[in-house]
């Protein structure tokens, strides 16, 4: 199955503040490349990247982490909800800063969307 790409919307998520730390500087988009199956999401593995629904802003340092660490240790020591559920509320907020810097907020992230 082909890929999903939106390239206009990994641009708007980089403008978003890191989901972990609140840093709106060094933003990246990172991309959730576990599976879950309760939403109908395939594992991806290295050199495949999942469709663009299943990305969050992560900071540069946080997205290095996530790669080094692996993706389920560094989702369970960082972030309540589960990250498949902030990326289809990202995904239904899309284009809305305000709205996903509310989100973000909910999500307790220090730093927020100022």
């Amino acid at each position: 199955m082909k890929r999903e790409k939106r390239p206009s919307y990994l641009t708007w998520i980089r403008t978003l503040p890191c989901v972990v730390c609140g840093d709106d500087v060094t933003t990246e988009a990172a991309h959730l490349r576990m599976g879950v199956p309760w939403v109908g999401k395939p594992i991806t593995g290295m050199g495949v990247k999942p469709d663009d629904v299943w990305t969050l802003p992560l900071c540069h340092g946080h997205h290095e982490m996530q790669h080094k660490v692996g993706e389920k240790v560094f989702w369970r020591s960082w972030l309540q909800p589960r990250p498949e559920e902030m990326c289809l509320a990202l995904w239904r907020v899309q284009f809305d800063r305000q709205q996903a810097c509310d989100l973000i907020s909910i999500w307790n992230v220090p730093g927020g969307c100022e």
